[in-house]
C-alpha cells in the first residue's frame, strides 16, 4: 500500500534509504553530513548510514538547482546565473561523493550492505524471480540504487546529455511518481543550450559538463574501491552487481565516457566564429 501511494515497486529504493530517512542532529545547524543522521538502517552498522549520508546531503544542495532550472524557464534568472549555480553546486557534490570513503567501510559495504541493495533481477539467484505472497509471482525488481535520484537525471536533461543505454531510464520506474512525472515535463521544456549562444555563456556550459563528468568519475573510483577491487577473488553470483544489480564495468563506465566525449567535444565547436554564424542562420 505505501508503495502504490508513492508509485514505486514494493522493495527498498534511493526513496526509502535517503529521500525520507534523515533528521537534522541539531535542527538550527546547517545541512551537512556532519549534522545529518538516519533514523533507520538495515544492519545498524555506521558505515551503512554514512552511505546514505552522503548522497542525502547531494540532494539537498541539488535543491538549488532545481529552483534556478524553473527560475530561468520562468524567465526570473539568466542562463549565465543558472550555470555558475551549476558550477558552483556541482564542486560541492564531488567534494561530498569524496567523503565516502570517510565514514564507509569497503569490506562492510561489498560483503553486507550490498547484499541487500542488488535486488531480485540475477538470473543464477533468481531464475524464477520471487513470490510476493498475496501481491504477485516472478516479480524482478532491481535493488537501491542513486541512478534513482532524480537530481542528477534533471542535470542530464537540461545539460543535453544523453546516454545510449537504457539503465537510467529504467531506473525512473524506482522514482516517486512525482519525480518521474517532473523529468518528463523537462525533458518538452527547452534545455538550456537553447540559450548559449544569446549570451555567450559556452565557456560556462562546457565547465558544467566537465563537473559533471568528474563527478561520474569520482563516482567510478568508488565503484573499483568498493565493488570491483573485491570481485577479482570473489566467486559469487553477484560478484561484480553494484547496487541496483548494475552490470557496473559497462553502464558506469558507458555513462561517464558519454557525459565527457558526447557534449565538451561538440560543445567546442561552438567557440569558433563561423560555427556560431552558421548556427545562427
Amino acid at each position: 500500500a505505501v508503495s502504490q501511494y508513492f508509485g514505486i515497486p514494493p522493495l527498498l529504493t534511493h526513496l526509502a534509504v535517503d529521500l525520507v530517512n534523515w533528521r537534522l542532529i541539531d535542527p538550527k545547524g546547517e545541512f551537512s553530513l556532519e549534522n545529518v543522521t538516519t533514523p533507520v538502517t538495515v544492519t545498524g552498522n555506521p558505515s551503512e548510514s554514512h552511505f546514505y549520508k552522503v548522497m542525502i546531503v547531494i540532494e539537498y544542495l541539488g535543491t538549488e538547482i532545481l529552483n534556478s532550472i524553473i527560475g530561468l524557464l520562468c524567465g526570473r534568472v539568466s542562463v549565465k546565473e543558472n550555470l555558475k549555480l551549476i558550477d558552483e553546486t556541482m564542486d560541492k557534490f564531488i567534494v561530498t561523493i569524496q567523503q565516502m570513503r570517510r565514514g564507509c567501510d569497503p569490506d562492510f559495504f561489498y560483503n553486507t550492505l550490498r547484499i541487500f541493495l542488488t535486488g531480485w533481477t540475477n538470473e543464477t539467484l533468481f531464475p524464477n524471480g520471487i513470490t510476493l505472497e498475496g501481491v504477485s509471482d516472478n516479480v524482478r525488481f532491481s535493488g537501491g540504487s542513486a541512478a534513482q535520484s532524480s537530481i542528477i537525471q534533471v542535470l542530464d536533461i537540461w545539460l543535453g546529455v544523453t546516454h545510449s543505454h537504457g539503465f537510467l531510464k529504467e531506473m525512473r520506474n524506482y522514482m516517486p511518481k512525482k519525480h518521474r512525472e517532473f523529468l518528463s515535463w523537462l525533458e518538452q521544456q527547452p534545455n538550456c543550450r537553447q540559450f548559449l549562444l544569446a549570451e555567450g555563456t559556452t565557456d560556462l556550459y562546457n565547465k558544467c559538463i566537465e563537473k559533471l563528468s568528474k563527478f561520474r568519475s569520482n563516482h567510478m573510483g568508488l565503484i573499483h574501491t568498493y565493488i570491483l577491487s573485491k570481485a577479482a577473488s570473489s566467486t559469487s553470483a553477484i560478484a561484480k552487481e553494484g547496487t541496483g544489480g548494475t552490470e557496473l564495468a559497462k553502464s558506469d563506465a558507458n555513462t561517464e565516457s558519454e557525459t565527457e566525449s558526447g557534449l565538451v567535444c561538440m560543445l567546442r565547436g561552438f567557440r569558433e566564429e563561423t560555427d556560431i554564424k552558421r548556427i545562427n542562420k
